[in-house]
């Protein structure tokens, strides 16, 4: 039985779209929850409508991440921890302490699991994370872990042994 989605359904489809399913399932769990409506030639033309009304929301939506993709990148985020006298951390900065600095710094809820870290940074230093804010945005942040000084126990040459302001 042809369907068409009124809201988004898990392992099923997105709203707006037209899935085909078995019909106890439509009539027993998905037409009485209002998640789809059976597809007729005026639903059909509602569809359209849908999709139109769909995508303006998720341009302007991107067009706002876009926005706070730069806002983000804009920004030095500074981490303070507890070093060791060779600049290793006792512990480990994760994506928790990464969204919760980004909260303070700049007022904006990102949540952890947008955070993007291959593993924990456990050394001092400059790091580019990636933080995936939509399916085709990525915002790169600067992470600067450093001691409870404010200073990076492990200087390189290419960056400056204490972290510059933010902004």
């Amino acid at each position: 039985m042809k369907l068409l989605l009124k809201d988004d359904v898990d392992q099923l489809g997105r709203r707006g779209e037209v899935v085909d399913v078995a019909r106890g399932f439509a009539r027993n769990y998905l037409i009485p929850r209002r998640l789809g409506i059976e597809v007729t030639p005026e639903n059909l033309r509602l569809i359209e409508v849908e999709k139109k009304k769909i995508a303006v929301r998720e341009e302007k939506r991107k067009d706002e991440l876009a926005g706070l993709k730069r806002r983000l990148e804009a920004v030095r985020y500074i981490i303070k921890s507890k070093v060791s006298d060779e600049g290793h951390l006792y512990g480990s900065v994760g994506e928790k302490e990464i969204s919760d600095n980004v909260r303070e710094t700049i007022k904006v809820e990102i949540e952890p699991k947008m955070v993007m870290l291959e593993k924990p940074i456990k050394e001092t230093g400059l790091y580019e994370v990636p933080v995936h804010l939509h399916a085709d945005i990525v915002a790169t942040l600067k992470v600067w872990v450093v001691d409870e000084e404010g200073k990076d126990r492990k200087p390189t040459a290419a960056a400056p042994a204490e972290p510059a302001g933010e902004g």
